[in-house]
C-alpha cells in the first residue's frame, strides 16, 4: 500500500442491483482494500490537490492520455481548475455476459454503451470535472461535446473508433 496505509472498507457479498446494501444488513462478509483492487502500481500512483504557483510561468503541464493506447492524446497547460478523466478501457471486469464495465447509464442501469471510450474535462472544481466527464460520456460523441461547451468545461471525448472530438476552449489549454 502506498505510504504503507491499509484502509480496509466493509465489502457485502450479497447481490446489490443499485444503490448501497441495506442498512438493515448487521455483519460484514469481508473486507476490500481498494488500494490492492484500484492501484496496481503504487509506487506510481498519486492522487493530490495541486496549489500554488507552477513550476512555469504559463502553468502546470498536464498529459492527457488516449483511452485506448495510452499515449499522450495531448498536453495541456492549466493555471487553476482540476483535471478528471473517465475511461471505459480502465476499470472492467468479465462475466458471462461479456465485459462490463463502471460507467452506468441511469436510464437503463447497466453500462453505458455511448459510442465513447472515454472522456476528460477541465474544470473550475474537480468534482465538477468528474461529474462532466462521466455525464459528457453516457450523452455520446455528438451529446458529449456539446454538454461541455454549454456548461463552460472543455474537454477530449474519444470515441470507440478512437476518433478525438474536442469540446471548449481546447486551443486556449494547449502545451
Amino acid at each position: 500500500c502506498p505510504g504503507g496505509v491499509e484502509w480496509l472498507l466493509p465489502l457485502a457479498l450479497e447481490a446489490v442491483a443499485a444503490g448501497f446494501p441495506s442498512p438493515a444488513a448487521d455483519y460484514v462478509d469481508a473486507s476490500i482494500d481498494l488500494n490492492v483492487e484500484l492501484v496496481p502500481h503504487p509506487s506510481a500512483t498519486f492522487f493530490l490537490r495541486v496549489e500554488g504557483d507552477a513550476p512555469e510561468l504559463d502553468g502546470w503541464c498536464v498529459a492527457i492520455d488516449h483511452p485506448h493506447t495510452g499515449a499522450t492524446l495531448t498536453e495541456t497547460r492549466l493555471d487553476g481548475g482540476a483535471v478528471a478523466s473517465t475511461w471505459s478501457t480502465r476499470r472492467t471486469w468479465g462475466g458471462p455476459g461479456g465485459e462490463r464495465h463502471h460507467l452506468v447509464d441511469p436510464a437503463t442501469g447497466t453500462c453505458a454503451t455511448s459510442g465513447l471510450a472515454g472522456v476528460t474535462v477541465l474544470a473550475a472544481r474537480a468534482w465538477w470535472a468528474e461529474v462532466l466527464a462521466k455525464a459528457a460520456f453516457v450523452a455520446g460523441p455528438v451529446a458529449g461535446p456539446a454538454l461541455l461547451a454549454r456548461h463552460g468545461a472543455t474537454g477530449w471525448c474519444t470515441d470507440t473508433a478512437g476518433a478525438v472530438h474536442p469540446a471548449g476552449a481546447v486551443a486556449a489549454f494547449a502545451a
